[in-house]
């Protein structure tokens, strides 16, 4: 089996049952981990704790546990125009449609879990006033465990994810809270930008995928896979929603800061 993303109620029900994932090589989106880490607040969707940035994930280890304590203190007493400065940063704005999200540290939070160094999540969450610590951990483990990666949510799935949403909210009832149908598109944006098969256990979504996106499902021991082909084309309903894409909604994917901090 090739590559295969698994969105977040697969990955949830996974973990906490020990089970092992399916074969070859199994992947999370950046997305998916903001809500396996509970990095953003419910409701407001504001970041819920600091998370380093990419020069300070790649040399984690020239720190030890203490030191690492005290410097993620010192970032999480700072406002977040400072803390985030150098993080990449993604704005979606939706007009008087729905409350506008900002959201930073995507390839931050990708890197963490390619290098396989899942602690700093619930590190950075208790020096934050966080509960669910021992949950977090669990989960990070279980990720070291299966050796399962993470694909961020970059400029490409953003453009793409536009008009998917747009479509989408127009033909099918959100949930609750909207972010949560925003980030059922991010998932399935970068899945589809990557080719790669998507494991959902949402069935709208799975429907949407094929009636909008051209993607094949198919059963896959009760869950709905997602499959994007080489040559896959979107459907003549997905081509006319985005002629008529809402003017006043936009996506910026900033990625031009790097995380040399």
């Amino acid at each position: 089996m090739s590559e295969m993303v698994l969105d977040t109620q697969e990955i949830v029900s996974l973990s906490r049952k020990g089970k092992p994932p399916p074969g070859g090589d199994v992947f999370i989106t950046s997305t998916t981990a903001q809500e396996l880490f509970f990095l953003r607040v419910k409701g407001s969707g504001k970041p819920a704790y600091w998370i380093p940035t990419l020069h300070k994930v790649r040399h984690a280890e020239l720190m030890d546990r203490k030191e690492w304590r005290l410097l993620v203190k010192e970032y999480a007493s700072r406002g977040s125009a400072y803390r985030d400065r150098h993080l990449d940063r993604l704005v979606a704005d939706f007009g008087r449609d729905y409350p506008p999200i900002v959201e930073t540290g995507h390839t931050s939070i990708a890197r963490i879990i390619n290098e396989r160094k899942g602690w700093l999540f619930p590190m950075c969450a208790d020096v934050g006033g966080l509960k669910f610590l021992r949950e977090m951990r669990s989960r990070a483990d279980y990720l070291d465990e299966y050796g399962i990666r993470c694909k961020p949510l970059n400029g490409k799935a953003v453009n793409s994810a536009l008009p998917m949403f747009h479509a989408f909210v127009g033909t099918y009832a959100m949930k609750l809270d909207y972010r949560n149908s925003l980030n059922d598109i991010f998932i399935l944006s970068v899945a589809s930008n990557w080719r790669a098969p998507l494991l959902t256990r949402d069935r709208l979504l799975a429907n949407f995928s094929k009636n909008y996106l051209g993607a094949e499902v198919e059963d896959f021991q009760g869950r709905g896979k997602i499959n994007f082909p080489e040559n896959f084309r979107e459907t003549q309903k997905m081509r006319e929603s985005k002629m008529y894409v809402n003017k006043n909604w936009r996506m910026i994917a900033d990625l031009k800061r790097r995380g040399l901090d």
